[in-house]
């Protein structure tokens, strides 16, 4: 949203200027010396930590809290955007304490119901509010549940004695944070990339020590290159949104205007600041190697301890129905993506390619996404076919570079952004593959009542929670095209449920849907507009219609005895600001 847009830019102001290190790189060799300081470097890091985040409580969540209280929404707003770039700096070390942590910085995906969930709170709770509701009216509530957070993170940090504090996670929460800014927030604009960056800098220093004890002759060419990367990577970002010299938050502009050459310069400057972390973790023997997020769990997929493969009799017919609309979409979606992939066979054995054989190749992938969108409602029932089609980096522990990631996402990169076409054509070929087995297990036809409405309810949440809190398509642009035909899809598998619901939740639910379908159109026709367009309002009244949506859904699973009293979705709330939060 484009609050979040505010804080990438804003914070990048806070951002002073280093000197970067020249010096080439030593070939490495490792000498025994003992001991190596990393308890110190450790104690050093968790000092500098405590003092960002006592600032951070001082100076920026306290006047928040004074400016909410009050109903200054301006000083409120001006409070929240050194507050947000002041927690980047320190972000890293949240492995450490992850639900205090959460407490603070939580996304909207990442709790069940989004922001209908009263235990939403942190820095994205209140810029939703803040930016996207223009109020204050639960911003107090929220900002004191934070600052009891950041008193948490300071007793942990500022205690000598028991600390969870380790030199192994430290390191590895740097690499992961990195991942993090390569894999998920490059494709959203919450995040001030340059205070990422330089908390990562100040978190990484206090270990050149332990470096040098360990390896002499390379310690000079480890550490200069995770400075250097930074100083690039930083430099790179300010040449890709500095509109002016001033320095005022109106000389920046936001992240999703910048164009796609661009960020695919800041990205791989980023990748370097990453590989030279990992050639420092390497130097002091630390395996800093990810583990995956997981596409299901980062995106809040529900109720799969409870789900079951045998079909039951009741309800079983209207989920079937909405099964063969989406074995229709499939087959569709098959020769769209087959003409995608002889497109790029024949680009492979040109002698050069075009500007216009690219574009060409960009238009028939904007052709093979629609019908997926609509699919992935029920992607639960076949989630192994969801991986290899849709899943993103961050799914992966490699991220980009991991083999499994593969499908629509790698190959919307290989043309947007990196323009290989020997690429492109395999990675085609395999996406043919993959559609042919999502068309065999839709002809099985084994999703259950139960998997279809937890597929419509999830997917109507994660657009407001997750999709439209980010610039979703951040390198192909078609942003509208995703929202447009989810809503389609997850209107395909309710509306044969027509009938069995009572009148007034399927009248409630088609409203929802109908509204959604008004606020598009402009979106998506005569062709998609570019996320940059979109207005506040827009996004806005996007987010409620899709919390709408999900609950009329919800209400109608819980009508049905398909969702019980134990499940998360029974009854849903679509209320974007909860009472109980406003009233504490």
């Amino acid at each position: 949203m484009k609050a979040m847009m505010i804080a990438f830019c804003s914070c990048l102001l806070l951002s002073s200027p280093i000197a970067a290190c020249q010096a080439a790189p030593s070939p490495r060799r490792r000498v025994q010396v003992e001991p190596v300081p990393l308890d110190s470097a450790v104690t050093t890091t968790t000092s500098k930590a405590a003092k960002a985040v006592q600032a951070l409580q001082d100076f920026y969540i306290t006047p928040l809290l004074v400016a909410c209280r009050t109903g200054d929404i301006e000083a409120a707003r001006d409070a929240w955007v050194p507050a947000k770039g002041t927690w980047a700096t320190v972000e890293a070390l949240s492995y450490a304490f992850p639900e205090t942590a959460a407490d603070i910085n939580a996304r909207a995906y990442e709790v069940d119901g989004g922001h209908t969930n009263p235990e939403f709170t942190g820095f994205q709770r209140v810029e939703m509010e803040l930016w996207g509701a223009n109020t204050t009216a639960s911003c107090a509530a929220v900002t004191a549940v934070m600052d009891e957070a950041a008193t948490s993170v300071l007793g942990l940090l500022n205690n000598g004695t028991s600390t969870p504090f380790t030199a192994d996670g430290h390191l590895r929460s740097l690499v992961a944070l990195t991942e993090d800014m390569l894999t998920t927030k490059f494709s959203q604009m919450e995040a001030p990339f340059s205070l990422n960056l330089r908390g990562i800098e100040m978190l990484f220093s206090p270990f050149e020590a332990a470096i040098e004890a360990v390896d002499p002759a390379a310690a000079k060419g480890v550490i200069d290159g995770v400075h250097d990367s930074i100083t690039a990577a930083i430099d790179a970002i300010s040449a890709g949104v500095r509109l002016s010299s001033q320095n005022t938050q109106s000389a920046w502009g936001s992240w999703e205007s910048v164009p796609m050459y661009q960020k695919n310069v800041i990205y791989r400057k980023m990748e370097a600041v990453r590989d030279a972390l990992k050639a420092a973790a390497d130097v002091l023997d630390i395996d800093v190697t990810p583990e995956a997020e997981g596409e299901r769990r980062q995106l809040t997929r529900w109720g799969t301890q409870r789900r079951s493969l045998q079909k039951t009799s009741e309800y079983a017919a209207q989920t079937s129905e909405g099964v063969a609309y989406f074995l229709e979409q499939a087959q569709t979606m098959l020769t769209h993506v087959e003409a995608l992939a002889e497109l790029a066979a024949n680009a492979t054995e040109a002698d050069s390619i075009t500007n216009t054989t690219w574009a060409e190749l960009g238009a028939a992938y904007e052709l093979a996404r629609p019908e997926y969108e609509q699919i992935e409602t029920l992607a639960g029932c076949f989630e192994q076919e969801d991986s290899d089609i849709d899943a993103r980096p961050y799914a992966f522990p490699l991220g980009e570079d991991d083999p499994d990631f593969r499908g629509s996402h790698k190959i919307e990169r290989l043309i947007f952004r990196d323009r290989n076409p020997f690429e492109i054509k395999a990675y085609a070929d395999g996406l043919v593959n993959s559609t042919l087995d999502l068309i065999a297990k839709l002809e099985a036809d084994e999703c259950t009542p139960l998997m279809s409405f937890e597929g419509m309810v999830g997917l109507a949440v994660e657009v407001p929670a997750k999709k439209i809190s980010g610039e979703e398509e951040a390198v192909s642009g078609l942003s509208g095209l995703i929202f447009d035909h989810n809503v389609k899809g997850i209107w395909s598998q309710f509306e044969p449920f027509e009938g069995v619901v009572s009148a007034e939740t399927f009248a409630d639910a088609q409203g929802h849907k109908e509204a959604l379908e008004a606020l598009m159109e402009p979106l998506v026709t005569p062709e998609y507009k570019p996320y940059s367009e979109w207005t506040m309002a827009q996004k806005v009244e996007l987010v409620q219609e899709f919390y709408g949506l999900a609950s009329a859904i919800a209400r109608a699973g819980s009508e049905l005895g398909i969702f019980d009293e134990s499940h998360e979705f029974y009854n849903l709330t679509d209320e974007i600001l909860p009472t109980s939060l406003a009233s504490a």
